[in-house]
């Protein structure tokens, strides 16, 4: 029985007639597939550009006023991001940041690092109602800025 399968396996494997049109049909479906990969790439690559232009608005507005609160941060950089549910767990955070004694005061030329960060569902398969199939990417955005905002030397 064993020789039967393996001389049918044999004959089928060694018939060419009609793979033009296989082998035509697996190229249209991996053109398909680098296509919306593709298209994938590219609405990730925009995303990050938002992000990115988002972190540089909290970064202009704490140099120009020379203050950093979360609150102002955050309001900031969910106002440039928008209500997209595809952009989740949004943060905002200041490091490297010298404050003047008890404020949120941050004094001319000195430096500080804006760090916002994003998390964008990518969704493979979403079939109606129905819980889909979907890939969480990280999107992080560092800008470093200057402050331009002189308090005096007295504190």
């Amino acid at each position: 029985m064993l020789y039967k399968w393996k001389k049918k396996l044999r004959k089928f494997h060694q018939n060419t007639d009609g793979s033009e049109v296989i082998e035509m049909v697996w190229t249209t479906m991996m053109l398909v597939c680098f296509i919306m990969i593709g298209l994938m790439l590219l609405t990730y690559v925009m995303q990050l550009t938002v992000v990115n232009t988002a972190t540089k608005k909290v970064v202009r507005e704490i140099e120009v006023t020379g203050q950093a609160t979360q609150s102002t941060m955050n309001a900031r950089f969910n106002e440039m991001l928008g209500s997209s549910d595809q952009l989740k767990d949004r943060s905002v955070s200041i490091s490297n940041v010298s404050f003047m004694s008890g404020t949120n005061h941050i004094q001319l030329k000195h430096t500080f690092m804006v760090t916002g960060k994003c998390t964008y569902t990518v969704s493979l398969i979403n079939p109606g109602n129905i819980t889909g199939v979907s890939i969480d990417m990280p999107i992080v955005s560092r800008v470093s800025g200057m402050s331009e905002w002189y308090w005096g030397s007295g504190s």
